[in-house]
Formats: C-alpha cells, sequence, structure tokens
C-alpha cells in the first residue's frame, strides 16, 4: 500500500464540487483518513475531473513524487496540432 510503502509521500486526493456519485460529507471523511502528509484538491468540474487544472495538479505531484517527465510539452504539442480528445 502506497500510504506505508512511502511514509514521507503527500497523499493528493482530489475531488469534484458536481459530483454525482458521493456526497461531500463522504469525500472529506476520505480526505480526512489520508495520513499525514496530504494534500487536498477541490475542482468546479464534475466525477471525471476533465478540467486541465486537475489535469496539471496531477501531473505536478507525479513529477515531485517519482519522477514522472513533465506534462506540458505533451499538452502544448497536443494544443499545437489540434490532438487533444482525438486519442
Amino acid at each position: 500500500m502506497v500510504e506505508t510503502a512511502f511514509p514521507q509521500v503527500n497523499r493528493a486526493r482530489q475531488f469534484a464540487r458536481f459530483e454525482h456519485y458521493f456526497n461531500e460529507a463522504a469525500m472529506k471523511q476520505y480526505a480526512g483518513a489520508a495520513s499525514e502528509p496530504r494534500l487536498v484538491l477541490w475542482y468546479d468540474t464534475g466525477h471525471a475531473l476533465n478540467d486541465v487544472r486537475p489535469l496539471i495538479d496531477r501531473a505536478n505531484w507525479l513529477r515531485r513524487y517519482i519522477g514522472m517527465k513533465p506534462v506540458a510539452p505533451i499538452l502544448r504539442s497536443s494544443l499545437v496540432n489540434g490532438r487533444i480528445g482525438t486519442e
């Protein structure tokens, strides 16, 4: 489990304000269950978190904690070439 394998890693939780599957109380309970350090982010989007801000925040977290390559060049290339949402 990630929580015990990486005790000093910030636990990122992302939640949608316009969620239809879970109520706010359940999401807050889930967020509170993560051990410290933790990061809880709320977005004005639906369940799929299909807005660019959650994507960027998730990519930045992955880059910081596991060394994933930056996502910005991929997004920039996709925007320039008109490929976003076509894969």
